[in-house]
């Protein structure tokens, strides 16, 4: 039997799957429009965007520790350690969160320092590791070429930019979301409209 010739048909409580599906063909529509509204938001309005964002990542961080910290406290007796662990992590998600609504641009500044402290400790870490190889050339199977300094260097430019200018880095973050979710609206839309005209011309 070829299997590529057989056709399966999948029952849902309404009878074959595509003759329900041919009811909610809407569905990607929607979704495609409002992740495109969205994204027009973000680009036409970044500075209610970024806020509006911060407060969202605000709220998951809250949750995530308002479950952390119950799971903690579970755990305590027969697992310490992971106890220990998850009621610090809560707890730290918590004033993170309570932080993040309060105080979105502090708690932004502050997240932009830890990521732009990051970026230049590892650009460093890479630019001197190259010099190390570039010097040992000892012929045990490292590469007696510099690894390419094109990417610490970025790494560099973008640490330095988020510590001099993160108001700039806030408006790239937000203008490459309004993007993404235009890009991805867009998509979303012309997926339903191929899904509208294959369950009602191309089905029985």
């Amino acid at each position: 039997m070829n299997w590529q010739e057989t056709e399966v048909i999948i029952y849902g409580p309404d009878g074959p799957v595509p003759k329900m599906a041919r009811r909610l063909w809407w569905i990607p529509l929607l979704a495609g429009g409002s992740l495109t509204a969205l994204g027009i938001v973000f680009l036409l309005r970044p500075g209610a965007a970024s806020q509006v964002t911060i407060a969202l990542l605000g709220i998951v961080i809250l949750l995530i520790g308002s479950i952390e910290i119950p799971m903690g406290l579970a755990l305590r007796h027969t697992a310490p350690r992971a106890g220990g662990l998850l009621l610090a992590h809560g707890t730290l998600g918590i004033l993170a969160g309570t932080g993040a609504l309060l105080q979105p641009y502090t708690f932004f500044h502050v997240i932009i320092f830890l990521g732009a402290a990051g970026f230049l400790f590892f650009s460093l870490a890479i630019a001197a590791l190259s010099v190390y190889l570039q010097k040992a050339n000892t012929g045990r199977g490292l590469s007696q070429k510099p690894l390419p300094l094109k990417f610490p260097v970025l790494l560099f430019v973008l640490g330095l930019t988020a510590l001099i200018w993160p108001g700039v880095i806030l408006d790239i973050v937000t203008a490459g979301a309004g993007v993404f979710f235009v890009i991805v609206g867009l998509f979303t839309i012309g997926l339903g409209r191929r899904i509208k005209r294959f369950l009602i011309h191309k089905l029985p």
